[in-house]
């Protein structure tokens, strides 16, 4: 450190053992050494301050950073929602509006039904109102029961196990 040899050393002991004295020499030594370590002790706690700044501020300088990149990282995913949201509310909006309308279609079919029936109900009906006397029993029979349809009538001579009438 101070490129002193152990010559050099062993004449300022001598010259200090000669002006101090065996006496007081101890004592000065130990005071020596004391003062001699907490030089050392305040020199690395001044080189850990400055160390502990230096990374502070690189700590700092970083934080700013991620800062920065996490604003910017924000407003994208921010974006990309909104990007998202716009044509999700487009849809949920055109895909409410033909449901809104069948709705009102709906509606409008029940109460011109409703309103059709209840104009019936309030009408006479022109064939009873003609005629005064009762239908007979017999044209009630005819009435019930309608011709069967083709279909009907190939499905019974199948079943029967003829062939089906020509219409």
């Amino acid at each position: 450190m101070f490129d002193i040899s152990f010559s050099e050393l062993l004449i300022i002991a001598i010259v200090a053992l000669l002006v101090l004295g065996p006496e007081r020499l101890p004592k000065v030594a130990r005071t020596l050494g004391h003062l001699m370590g907490r030089a050392q002790r305040y020199m690395n706690d001044v080189k850990r301050d400055i160390q502990k700044e230096m990374e502070l501020e690189d700590i700092k300088d970083l934080k700013k950073e991620m800062a920065k990149a996490s604003s910017s990282v924000k407003s994208s995913i921010q974006d990309l929602g909104k990007e998202f949201k716009d044509p999700l509310t487009e849809f949920e909006r055109d895909l409410k509006d033909p449901f809104i309308e069948a709705r009102d279609a709906i509606k409008n079919l029940q109460q011109e039904t409703t309103d059709g029936l209840k104009s019936q109900a309030k009408q006479p009906d022109p064939a009873q109102s003609n005629s005064p006397q009762a239908p007979s029993a017999h044209s009630e029979a005819t009435q019930e029961q309608p011709t069967p349809p083709v279909a009907s009538k190939t499905a019974a001579a199948l079943r029967a196990g003829s062939h089906p009438p020509k219409p």
